[in-house]
């Protein structure tokens, strides 16, 4: 958690002073508490561009422009929980409040992405057929559909990664070949792949039976061909 002590303004600041502070730290955030410690708002550079492109003045006190209803979070909040509300509200800081609405710290997103390893494993089911599809994949397995400039499953590692989650089993059976020649060991994706090669189709989490017998933690399972904000997972 990042040190807030530098981004602390009161309302009387000005926006020079507040462009000051945000420029000292980088995390394009200030935040205006009063004589507590209580927050009041907060202020961004991109709330200083737009007052100016209104008129305003540097020498304009930061509680004529800040945000009276910011987003925050509690020091009791998960890093899940915190992460969540920055992806639901699209914000790349968030304040950190005591139960008394004291501001305690700053939360970066970056930080955040950034998470510790996992002991967990993770598993990409990617063994289907895509008959649905048609021809579109009668020579590319779904889970190799560029989607956004990328694979589909490409994307999925890196969101795993992104969680903490380095050790990941893919299970494939139609295409199988492809799958592995481009993901092969993971190591582009800073993951471990090893892979649950089905001899025939086990039906929907079958080639969770495959998995080694060491594997006794609660593992995440995740569709290899489905891709969303929120990505539905299961856990068995």
């Amino acid at each position: 958690m990042a040190n807030s002590k530098e981004i602390l303004l009161f309302a009387e600041n000005t926006l020079l002073e507040a462009l000051a502070a945000i420029d000292r730290t980088g995390f394009e955030i200030a935040l205006v508490v009063d004589q507590d410690n209580v927050l009041l708002g907060t202020i961004t550079d991109g709330d200083i561009r737009r007052a100016i492109l209104k008129g305003k003045g540097l020498d304009e006190r930061v509680a004529q422009v800040m945000n009276r209803s910011p987003k925050s979070v509690f020091l009791s909040d998960s890093d899940d929980e915190i992460l969540f509300s920055m992806a639901q509200n699209s914000i790349k800081a968030i304040p950190v409040l005591d139960q008394s609405g004291k501001v305690v710290g700053l939360k970066l997103l970056k930080e955040l992405i950034r998470r510790k390893p996992r002991e967990n494993f993770a598993v990409i089911m990617a063994g289907g057929k895509g008959i649905r599809l048609g021809e579109i994949t009668s020579d590319v397995p779904k889970p190799l559909l560029n989607v956004g400039g990328r694979p589909l499953i490409a994307t999925i590692l890196l969101l795993l990664r992104n969680h903490g989650f380095r050790n990941i089993f893919i299970s494939v059976n139609h295409q199988a070949t492809k799958i592995v020649d481009f993901i092969k060991d993971g190591s582009q994706y800073d993951v471990n792949v090893e892979y649950l090669k089905e001899k025939e189709f086990l039906g929907t989490a079958g080639s969770l039976s495959l998995l080694p017998k060491n594997v006794i933690s609660t593992v995440l399972v995740v569709n290899g061909d489905i891709l969303s904000q929120q990505q539905r997972v299961n856990s068995y």
